[in-house]
C-alpha cells in the first residue's frame, strides 16, 4: 500500500496480514520529504548525454521503502531529452536501475531524508542510433524501442 504526493514520498506498507471475512485496519502511511536522486544517462563514461526521443524511451526506476521489492511496482522517471532524470525516494536502501535494461544497471543506494544524490548511468559502449530491441506492448500499441547496451550506475557525489 502506498500513496502519492508531488513533494513528499510515502513509506509504504510492505505487507498486511488479513483474514477472510474479517475487516482489517491498515496502519497510517507516513509521508516524508525523502531524498532526491538525480543524474545523467550517457552512452559511455565520457560520452554525450542521451535522452528519450521519439520511440526510444529511457526510464530510471527505484524500489525500496516507497515501493518494496516484495511487490512488482517500481516508481520511475523518464530520462528527458538532455539525458537527465530526477527521482524522489524514501529514506533507506533504494534499488535504483534503468528500466528494461536489466539488473546490470542496478545499484543499491542508502539515502537519508532531505538529502540529494547525484547518480549517473554510463554505458560500457556507445548506443548505435539504429540498434535497439522492440518491446511489444500487451495493449497492441506500437512497440517501444529499447536500447542494446550495458550500463553501470556510478555515484557522482556524496550527499549534500
Amino acid at each position: 500500500i502506498w500513496a502519492r504526493s508531488p513533494d513528499r514520498v510515502a513509506i509504504a506498507i510492505a505487507s498486511l496480514e488479513t483474514k477472510a471475512g474479517k475487516r482489517t485496519k491498515a496502519p497510517d502511511i507516513r509521508m516524508v520529504q525523502g531524498a532526491i536522486v538525480r543524474g545523467t544517462l550517457r552512452s559511455s563514461g565520457d560520452g554525450p548525454p542521451i535522452g528519450s526521443t521519439g520511440k526510444t524511451l529511457f526510464h530510471v526506476a527505484h524500489q525500496g521503502p516507497a515501493r518494496p521489492r516484495s511487490g512488482a511496482a517500481a516508481e520511475s522517471s523518464l530520462v528527458i531529452g538532455n539525458g537527465t532524470y530526477e527521482l524522489r525516494v524514501a529514506p533507506g536502501d533504494n534499488y535504483i536501475f534503468l528500466k528494461h535494461i536489466g539488473d546490470d544497471s542496478a545499484i543499491t543506494l542508502h539515502t537519508e531524508d532531505g538529502r540529494s544524490y547525484d547518480l549517473d548511468f554510463n554505458g560500457s559502449q556507445p548506443v548505435p542510433k539504429n540498434e535497439a530491441v522492440d518491446a511489444r506492448r500487451p495493449n497492441g500499441k506500437a512497440p517501444i524501442r529499447r536500447p542494446r547496451a550495458a550500463y553501470k550506475a556510478s555515484l557522482a557525489s556524496a550527499p549534500d
